[in-house]
């Protein structure tokens, strides 16, 4: 951008005689005009989800004998969470297991996974019953009607083809802030 093309470039008249191009500044901000920038501070975010049960799951397990799955689920793949196992032996699974999870991200850019495992006893690899993916964006505040209703999702093989629900309550809270420090007198 040249100095003539500037915002802040004027000219002088023509009738001088000579034409001459001076730079203005624009005056520093001051405090008043920064604030009026900055986007408002946001407290954070959790993920409330409280993961109930699942019902007709496929037992990846029939050649050995019964299902025993639990659901690892996470926002950040960095902060993996899982229920414990139900033992129970059936495709309908009781967890009824509440969680808090740390939204990092962007809301609109976040979401939730879960995936159910069986559980083997042995350190070999843990065959996938199933898989779902809510974006955040879709689930409702925690100061909504729909907030403690429960919600039944689709879970999917990893083809693709549906394979059973599962129950969630699953709402966004605003973290509460931690209390003042105390004072202590001399």
């Amino acid at each position: 951008m040249g100095l003539a093309s500037s915002p802040f470039a004027f000219t002088t008249p023509a009738s001088v005689g000579c034409v001459i191009t001076t730079k203005q500044t624009p005056p520093p901000p001051t405090c008043h005009s920064l604030v009026l920038l900055l986007p408002p501070p946001s407290r954070p975010l959790d993920l409330d989800i409280t993961i109930i049960s699942a019902k007709h799951l496929k037992n990846v397990n029939w050649r050995n004998g019964e299902l025993k799955p639990y659901a690892i689920f996470w926002v950040d793949p960095d902060r993996r969470l899982a229920t414990k196992s139900d033992d129970s032996g059936n495709t309908r699974p009781v967890w009824n297991e509440r969680f808090l999870l740390p939204i990092t991200l962007p809301i609109y850019d976040a979401s939730l996974s879960l995936e159910i495992f069986h559980s083997k006893p042995s350190d070999t690899s843990k065959p996938l019953v199933g898989t779902l993916c809510v974006p955040l964006k879709d689930l409702p505040p925690s100061d909504s009607d729909d907030s403690n209703k429960i919600r039944t999702f689709e879970l999917r093989r990893p083809s693709g083809r549906p394979d059973g629900k599962i129950l969630l309550k699953i709402s966004i809270k605003e973290r509460p802030l931690p209390p003042p420090p105390a004072f202590t007198r001399l």
